[in-house]
């Protein structure tokens, strides 16, 4: 479903395009900064990486996406407040980008899988054991993400400074 749909359909309730933008991009990056405290704090994840370059590039990302989570949600806030229309807009955005990352990212591990000949059934069980399991590595973002369904959530309520701290001295920034 577009934005331009989103938009036809909440107009009616004093829902705007800008405010549906803002709140899928709020949604987003709750998203990508949840990830990123994941991989700054997961050696397994981390010695996943085959290639320094790629481990290097990989970690600076993670602390980029950690330093300005609070970004785009302190503008949303500060344009529309916490209100329960905002609450129900930001809410909303979450469930729906969280379904939608999980659909994209399936589709396109399962593409990679394909490409290196490895789209198997041994494969693929290994991959969604991975990654949606009990203890997979999505599986266990989930309280975090669910975190932004809190009335009075702020991003910066996960304290991250220390870890970011500890990155930015080994990657030398």
């Amino acid at each position: 479903m577009g934005t331009a749909v989103v938009t036809k359909l909440m107009k009616p309730f004093g829902y705007t395009k800008e405010m549906i933008d803002l709140t899928g991009t709020c949604a987003l990056e709750h998203f990508t900064s949840t990830i990123a405290a994941e991989l700054l704090q997961n050696p397994e994840i981390q010695a996943m990486f085959q290639d320094d370059t790629m481990y290097h590039l990989w970690m600076w990302h993670a602390v980029e996406e950690n330093e300005h989570k609070a970004v785009a949600f302190d503008v949303y806030t500060s344009m529309y407040g916490q209100g329960p229309k905002a609450y129900f807009m930001r809410s909303t955005a979450l469930l729906i980008a969280m379904a939608l990352i999980f659909a994209t990212q399936s589709y396109f591990t399962a593409k990679l899988l394909k490409t290196d000949d490895k789209l198997t059934w041994k494969d693929t069980k290994y991959m969604l054991k991975f990654m949606y399991g009990r203890k997979g590595f999505m599986t266990r973002q989930i309280p975090e993400l669910l975190d932004f369904l809190r009335p009075k959530f702020h991003p910066n309520d996960s304290d991250t400074t220390a870890l970011l701290a500890t990155w930015r001295e080994k990657l030398g920034l």
